[in-house]
């Protein structure tokens, strides 16, 4: 900001690196997206824009097996406005594309680097029938870590830092409570630090409950039927519930479900009071409310890059909290807006902050 004299898009901040991070963990390697001038590299521009075609490519896979399968200039006769979204979808399949087939011309090569998730996909003895997988279904795996491991982690944190930053009172009870084991700023706490801190963990939890998107894992109904809310579902059905139905449901989180209130996750009061001498009751017990905290799913099938998550959004929210003074660039409730693209999609002016370095 110092250098450019502009405000920063926390969201294309945020994304450069969830993507820099799940590139290491899938591909060991990084794409050094998060070193682009203004975040706004050409990777990170092509997701974005993908995000339009992912409900359309989900509910037709003829379609999408034909944008995968085709050479782009076909595509751009095919799909709804290919000219513009068609090659920057490209760039991202061609980019995961080169990755995977570096990983399968020389296997030697993940010796190279620390243990990576095609360490576990490249193992025959990971699968009941002792065989890797096609090319296809590694490429479909490679996907949507790709999409899952960078979107997911960004908008949490843009939803965070969207309401944090209006809380004043909130930021500054959050760096108070960094500079107990974040004094020297040159010298960057553990991870197990950040962890400790009851109220930085409260934030992430809430601003967990706040992530956009409106999507959980559709399950498939047995072919005897199930009863669902009283309700007869036939066999073969498709069900699922959308995580902002939990999330905001007034049964859980009280009359103030719709408020962002990390007060609401610390419970070593029957009230917990702020520093500017407002009190909050608390809605229930806390582990009844992790229970209903579910962006990751639960169970057997829940999203098993969970703790890379955690981790990112510890680190994420503690520099930029340690760091910098952030104050909105007249970024309005109407530019928040957003549309479900199985991830979420801002049409409109994103996230804008000032980020003004703190004193050492």
């Amino acid at each position: 900001m110092n250098a450019t004299k502009s405000s920063i898009d926390l969201l294309y901040a945020f994304r450069p690196y969830t993507l820099d991070a799940i590139m290491c963990f899938t591909f060991g390697k990084s794409v050094n997206t998060i070193n682009a001038p203004g975040f706004s590299g050409p990777l990170i521009l092509a997701i974005d824009a993908s995000l339009k075609l992912l409900l359309f490519l989900k509910n037709f896979p003829l379609i999408r097996n034909l944008v995968f399968a085709i050479p782009p200039s076909l595509v751009i006769r095919l799909v709804p406005n290919a000219k513009r979204l068609a090659p920057r979808l490209y760039q991202v399949r061609d980019l995961i594309q080169q990755q995977l087939q570096v990983v399968l011309n020389c296997s030697s090569k993940l010796d190279e680097v620390p243990y990576t998730l095609f360490h576990s996909m490249l193992n025959p003895q990971a699968y009941r029938r002792e065989e890797v997988p096609d090319l296809t279904a590694l490429y479909d795996e490679g996907f949507t870590l790709i999409f899952a491991g960078a979107n997911t982690v960004a908008d949490t944190l843009l939803m965070g830092h969207w309401y944090t930053i209006q809380d004043p009172v909130l930021l500054k009870m959050l760096r108070s409570e960094l500079l107990t084991v974040w004094s020297d700023i040159e010298k960057q706490p553990l991870l197990a630090d950040l962890e400790g801190l009851p109220l930085l963990t409260a934030t992430i939890k809430e601003s967990l409950r706040f992530i956009r998107s409106g999507v959980s894992p559709i399950r498939v109904v047995p072919t005897t039927g199930a009863v669902i809310s009283g309700q007869q579902i036939p066999g073969g059905g498709t069900v699922g519930i959308a995580i902002l139905h939990v999330h905001q449901c007034a049964e859980v989180w009280g009359k103030d479900a719709l408020e962002f209130r990390p007060e609401r996750w610390l419970e070593s009061k029957e009230t917990v009071e702020r520093e500017d001498g407002k009190t909050s009751p608390k809605s229930h017990n806390m582990s009844d409310l992790d229970h209903w905290l579910v962006p990751f799913s639960q169970g057997p099938r829940m999203c098993f890059g969970m703790s890379l998550a955690w981790a990112e959004m510890y680190i994420a929210f503690a520099a930029m909290v340690r760091n910098f003074d952030m104050t909105i660039d007249g970024t309005t409730p109407e530019d928040m807006q957003w549309r479900e693209c199985i991830a979420a999609y801002h049409p409109k002016r994103h996230l804008h902050a000032w980020c003004r370095p703190t004193q050492a």
